[in-house]
């Protein structure tokens, strides 16, 4: 069986309230949940829009701010070269004096705690083998020696550029960044001595409390990928910062889905375009899908609520369509069981009404249908017994000349009992058999027919008849040869009636 007929069986066995109550809560289903899928889906585009344009607001606030922070580091790292005389110190390679000792360390020390946000000062010296630190720990300035300055490791990195500066970034927990800055001879551009500051996580750190609240990791990138700072350490590893990277390079917005760890991120960055990094927010999708969960579940709510409602309403108002039609239908059970006296007044619609008034026609046109078949009946007896009684009277007279003819034997009249049995032949043709003969009955009748013409016409009335003899049990119309032939004698001999 195909699924259309099962549907049709299966409908058929289902009530019209019942079929009509499913179809109402099935479209307003469909119809509820549809649009609280689209607006679920819309909820999540804007929602996402919002919060790349929020972040992309911050995000360009914050490194304003931190290019200012860097450009001031800059600034603050050539503080020691407003000396004049510590700067022909370092331009003279003679031996530094115990006064020139003393007058580096106390500029030193004051450059130092100017700063809050300093770890340490360092000083390398390129004509002196003296080089001076100062940190948090050693709140003295010291003096330490190495035996060449070239033995750095990011010396080439921060001894070419048209800035003589490099920032490197620090795997230490309480350290930022570790900035260097060389002073040059401006005559040839012979380094002559290099800063080494290490700041800690001050600056930074405020700048990731306007990201804890929201639960989103803050990280910043150089452009060789390396991890600057990050509120969430243990999220990174050196292959995620390396993917992050390359799709900040190769992006064209400022935002991309990411994943790794098993979770998937939002990520929004900003480049900064002055100090060489980039500034990346990444935000849980399950964060912001929590927010439009939070509201699917409230619509889903109210449209169960709503389906509910409109539920009830609908079996309430199809109860009060369909119940006339169950009156209707109870009053069509007593007619199919022939009581065709019972009328119903229903109301309840216009259609409802006029069914009811063409049921009423109806039972009246069936009740009148019934009277007139049984007049119908009565004439039809009636008829068989006028035919009968026609049939009657023709048996008398087809006896009655049968005893002519014997008279007219007896008498010696053989044209007399020609004619008579010749009119008692078409006599019985006439009241006996059906409406199709065969052209040899036909055939006898019209010749006694033609007989009966003759004897009253006389010489006036001659005739021939030619047959082919293999047509006689060909069937014909009782009676129309003798038509035939009476209104030709008719028309053909009318002067002489």
């Amino acid at each position: 069986m195909k699924i259309t007929e099962k549907i049709k069986c299966l409908r058929n066995k289902l009530s019209l309230k019942t079929q009509l109550t499913t179809l109402v809560i099935v479209t307003v289903s469909v119809i509820i949940i549809t649009i609280i899928s689209y607006n679920y889906r819309s909820n999540i585009k804007t929602i996402m829009l919002q919060q790349i344009a929020i972040n992309t607001t911050l995000l360009e606030l914050e490194t304003q701010n931190l290019d200012a922070y860097l450009s001031e580091i800059g600034r603050y790292s050539l503080l020691i070269r407003n000396d004049e005389k510590i700067m022909l110190n370092f331009k003279r390679r003679n031996d530094l004096s115990y006064s020139d000792i003393v007058e580096l360390q106390s500029q030193i020390k004051s450059n130092f705690y100017s700063r809050n946000d300093l770890l340490s000062y360092r000083l390398y010296l390129s004509n002196h083998p003296e080089n001076f630190e100062i940190s948090r720990t050693k709140q003295r300035v010291g003096i330490f020696y190495n035996d060449t300055i070239e033995l750095m490791h990011e010396y080439k990195l921060f001894t070419i550029g048209k800035y003589y500066n490099y920032i490197k970034p620090t795997k230490e927990k309480t350290t930022f960044l570790v900035y260097y800055r060389t002073i040059i001879n401006i005559e040839n551009k012979d380094p002559l001595a290099i800063v080494e500051l290490t700041f800690d996580t001050s600056y930074i750190d405020s700048i990731a409390k306007n990201h804890d609240d929201t639960g989103e990791i803050l990280c910043m990138l150089d452009s060789g990928g390396r991890l600057f700072y990050s509120n969430r350490e243990d999220v990174f590893t050196d292959e995620i910062t390396r993917q992050l990277n390359n799709r900040i390079n190769t992006e064209n917005q400022n935002s991309f889905t990411v994943e790794f760890n098993g979770t998937k991120y939002l990520c929004i960055y900003n480049k900064s375009l002055k100090q060489n990094y980039s500034i990346l927010i990444l935000n849980p999708l399950s964060k912001i899908d929590y927010q439009v969960i939070k509201t699917r579940n409230i619509s889903l709510l109210l449209g169960f609520i709503a389906i509910s409602i409109s539920a009830l309403v609908s079996i309430i108002f199809i109860d009060l369509v369909t119940k006339p039609l169950s009156k209707l239908s109870h009053r069509l059970k007593k007619v199919g069981k022939g009581n065709f006296t019972s009328t119903t007044n229903i109301s309840g619609s216009k259609e409802i009404t006029q069914l009811a008034d063409n049921f009423n026609d109806m039972i009246q046109e069936i009740n009148d249908l019934i009277t007139k078949n049984y007049l119908s009946e009565i004439n039809e007896k009636t008829a068989r017994l006028i035919a009968l009684e026609a049939q009657l009277n023709p048996h008398f007279l087809y006896n009655t000349l049968q005893a002519i003819s014997a008279e007219a034997i007896v008498n010696k009249q053989p044209q007399i009992n020609s004619m008579v049995t010749a009119l008692a032949s078409m006599l019985r043709y006439t009241i006996k058999g059906g409406d199709m003969v065969k052209l040899e009955q036909e055939m006898k009748h019209v010749k006694d027919y033609l007989l009966l013409q003759h004897a009253r016409f006389g010489e006036s009335l001659t005739y021939e008849i030619n047959m082919d003899p293999n047509s006689m049990d060909i069937l014909i119309p009782k009676i129309s040869i003798q038509l035939l032939v009476e209104n030709a004698i008719v028309h053909g001999m009318g002067s002489e009636k």
